[in-house]
């Protein structure tokens, strides 16, 4: 026969017929129905079911319980996050952990991974965060972040707060992040800070052997002049050009003593000028005068015009000729009766208004005034009716 345990939890039989506790908890024993997320205790033919920590239940079914629904679970500088069973507490962005704290990170610090602009911009290190600014002689490229992305600005072309090369002849460089002042050529620089320098002229006879030199070859002296220098000793009515003793054209720079135009005429020489006077002109006493004057008859004309008027000129006139009767007039055209040109005739027009003390003029169609004649329009007298 065979004898077996009449009781669940208990069993199997010994050799001396005893049914002892059956351990459901043990690997080997059970089964028991226990939750996975929960503790079998064994007892006096039976066991019991408790949720584990961070679960809750009846140890049957177990969930998962999220402390981070629970103020204070972590600290300030943390956030919460829920695990099965449990929870970690991470530090907020902008700190790190340090041992069981939080503390701030210094994002500025090598590997801190900030995104401010590489060499152009400054890195402050702020509680949590930083901040980016751009460097002096920098500005934010447009639709950036500030301290992102920085531009150079070009001070010299009047860009950020500007240069200080504004003293004599001197220049200004851009450079990345700021300006260097110069100075012209034929000047050197004085002084090293910017805003207390000045462009001093070079003298290139003391300190340039070449400047010497090229005027010797010449058998010129050299002669320092402001920011330049020039070889002088050139003949009368010559300069030196640079190169070589040039003629000086008086007659172009208006350094000559020739009566003044239309009657005036220069003519530049090799190393000097002569005066002449222009057609129609006569020298008197260093000045050229018109004598070209035309005589007209009758000397004037009745407002409502329709007088022909005879011009006796000083010498012939050729081609087509105008005459205007008063200044500022309506030209016509004159008539040359004689074979020489030294007569001619036009009929006067009329004038709205008596001119007194006019003046008349023979001129080409081009406009050239071939000489000025005394002129005047009267009012007509009354018509008397008998």
């Amino acid at each position: 026969f065979t004898c077996a345990c009449n009781t669940a939890g208990y069993g199997p039989v010994t050799s001396s017929t005893e049914c002892p506790d059956w351990n459901e908890c043990t690997s080997t024993g059970g089964p028991n129905n226990c939750h996975a997320q929960a503790s079998c205790t064994n007892t006096d033919g039976s066991f019991t079911c408790a949720c584990n920590g961070g679960w809750s239940g009846d140890g049957l079914a177990c969930a998962n319980i999220n402390e981070c629904d629970t103020a204070g679970s972590c600290g300030s500088l943390q956030t919460c996050s829920d695990t099965n069973g449990s929870f970690v507490c991470l530090c907020r962005t902008g700190y790190q952990v340090d041992g069981k704290e939080c503390t701030d990170k210094d994002e500025c610090g090598q590997g801190g991974g900030n995104d401010c602009h590489a060499s152009t911009a400054a890195c402050s290190n702020t509680n949590g965060s930083f901040t980016c600014a751009c460097n002096a002689g920098y500005a934010v490229v447009a639709g950036t972040v500030v301290g992102t992305n920085c531009s150079n600005v070009d001070e010299c072309s009047g860009g950020g707060d500007g240069h200080s090369c504004t003293f004599t002849q001197a220049t200004c460089v851009d450079t990345a992040g700021s300006f260097q002042c110069g100075c012209n050529a034929g000047f050197t620089l004085e002084g090293s800070e910017k805003g207390g320098m000045s462009c001093l002229d070079v003298d290139e006879c003391a300190v340039q052997s070449s400047a010497n030199a090229s005027c010797s070859a010449l058998g010129l002296t050299c002669l320092n002049t402001h920011g330049s220098f020039q070889c002088t000793g050139c003949p009368t009515g010559y300069e030196f050009n640079g190169t070589r003793c040039a003629d000086i054209d008086e007659c172009a720079r208006g350094t000559h003593t020739c009566a003044a135009p239309p009657g005036g005429i220069c003519n530049n020489t090799v190393g000097g000028f002569n005066c002449s006077c222009a057609p129609r002109y006569t020298p008197v006493q260093g000045q050229c005068v018109n004598t070209f004057v035309p005589q007209a008859s009758p000397g004037v004309c009745p407002t409502s015009g329709d007088t022909t008027v005879t011009i006796l000129m000083p010498s012939g006139v050729s081609g087509e000729v105008m005459v205007r009767f008063s200044e500022g007039g309506t030209g016509v055209a004159a008539t040359l009766v004689n074979q020489g040109g030294k007569e001619l005739t036009a009929t006067c027009p009329s004038l709205s208004a008596p001119v007194s003390n006019g003046k008349g003029q023979v001129y080409t169609p081009a406009g050239e005034v071939l000489g000025t004649f005394d002129f005047a329009y009267t009012v007509p007298p009354p018509t008397l009716t008998p």
